[in-house]
């Protein structure tokens, strides 16, 4: 890198003040660590960006910085070269470290990021890991700079943020887009000319998020030796009463988690809290660890009488979450009591299994705030058309339906629910 220059001093300075170091989350979190690298180009900065293949399951297609979980006893620094070796044969002797971005939380992934921030020092020809990166995309700020290439993305969860329009009709935007302003921020305070986001024109306004891989999720199903059912071949079903939900839920619990696993219950007022409820009674009588955590008071069968607490602030540690909070009940985004309980499960990367509809999301609209994010979402009645929605896809999960009238008016105890053909 030679002389450190100004913009350097600034990235370097502007990570000191943030204070990226500090501890990014409470909890068992799931963590990831990402590499935002930088180098000298004639005379402006380029920074380094992949594109993801297309056929993965998570984020296919998106530019994205180099990146992946934090494994146990790693640090930040070490799994972000780590990582960026991995992906783009990145040597990481290479790479000098000016600091980190304060960790932040995604909710469609359900995992907690922390960008590194590092300058090339000597670079080299890089190579894309054929399994995951389709190109490796690098952009000079100048390009960043461009208001031509400006755009914005309203997300009813994260407001308003900043896109980019770049070459080869790629566009960048999501988590890897709010880092990136932040970066430019680093360097440049003004670099936008005051312009705000609201005042970017309609035909800027793109919603990429519309676009990705619709529900159901594809790939193998997490609970195993469930019977599938195409969307279009779902039949009317009457929809499961308590127990029978109750009963399901509790298997699709111990499926995902083994005997001595711990199992924490959300359960909010109504009759998807009464399923939450019923269900860790069953798991309960079957001899597993089972906390219920209500949002208010409510009656509870004897057997849980010291199995429950009134949510405080933080949640118990799990190795399975049940979501029960609010079902169909919502019909605006969480708010109280429900929305706290949303924000404290950020801090636990146990799965989630939601009852009926992941919280926090509405039946008919999908996503219209904080909402939880779940493995798997067992469906009680047909699935809500909000299940459906553009975006709503890492929300739920795996899709089911418990007591599909299906074969000939035979009922399944529960169905996966999976795309048509073609």
């Amino acid at each position: 890198m030679g002389e450190e220059t100004d913009p350097w001093r600034a990235l370097r300075q502007g990570l000191a003040d943030l204070g990226g170091g500090q501890p990014p989350t409470p909890g068992s979190g799931r963590l990831g660590a990402a590499l935002a690298l930088f180098r000298e180009v004639d005379g402006d900065l380029e920074l380094l960006l992949t594109r993801r293949r297309d056929d993965l399951t998570h984020h296919p297609g998106q530019i994205s910085f180099p990146g992946g979980r934090v494994e146990p006893g790693e640090g930040i620094a070490e799994a972000a070269l780590r990582e960026a070796h991995e992906e783009c044969d990145l040597d990481p002797t290479t790479v000098e470290v000016l600091g980190t971005l304060p960790a932040f939380y995604i909710p469609p992934s359900r995992f907690w990021l922390q960008v590194v921030v590092g300058g090339w020092s000597a670079p080299h020809p890089l190579l894309p890991a054929e399994a995951e990166v389709a190109a490796i995309v690098p952009v000079r700020l100048g390009v960043l700079r461009d208001p031509e290439r400006w755009r914005v993305v309203r997300l009813s969860t994260r407001g308003e943020s900043w896109a980019w329009d770049l070459d080869g009709g790629h566009l960048l935007w999501g988590a890897t887009g709010m880092v990136t302003a932040v970066l430019l921020e680093l360097l440049d305070p003004e670099w936008h000319g005051g312009t705000e986001l609201a005042e970017l024109p309609a035909d800027r306004e793109v919603s990429p998020w519309a676009t990705e891989v619709a529900l159901p999720r594809a790939g193998p199903a997490r609970l195993r030796g469930t019977p599938e059912v195409a969307v279009g071949a779902l039949h009317a079903a009457p929809g499961a009463g308590v127990g029978d939900a109750a009963r399901v839920t509790a298997q699709a619990v111990a499926q995902l988690a083994g005997p001595t696993a711990r199992v924490v219950v959300l359960a909010g007022p109504g009759r998807t809290g009464e399923v939450g409820i019923d269900a860790a009674a069953v798991l309960l009588e079957a001899g597993r660890d089972v906390t219920v955590v209500l949002t208010a008071a409510r009656a509870l069968p004897e057997a849980l009488a010291d199995r429950v607490r009134l949510f405080g602030g933080e949640l118990p540690s799990a190795d399975v979450v049940v979501d029960a909070l609010t079902g169909r009940g919502l019909r605006g985004a969480a708010e109280g009591a429900v929305r706290d309980v949303i924000l404290a499960l950020r801090g636990s990367g146990a799965p989630v299994v939601a009852i009926d509809l992941p919280s926090g999301t509405h039946p008919e609209e999908g996503l219209v705030g904080d909402a939880v994010a779940a493995d798997v979402t067992l469906a009680l009645v047909a699935p809500a058309d909000g299940l459906f929605r553009p975006g709503m896809g890492p929300f739920v999960g795996d899709l089911y339906l418990v007591g599909h009238g299906g074969r000939a008016g035979a009922a399944d105890p529960i169905v996966r629910v999976v795309a048509d053909d073609g």
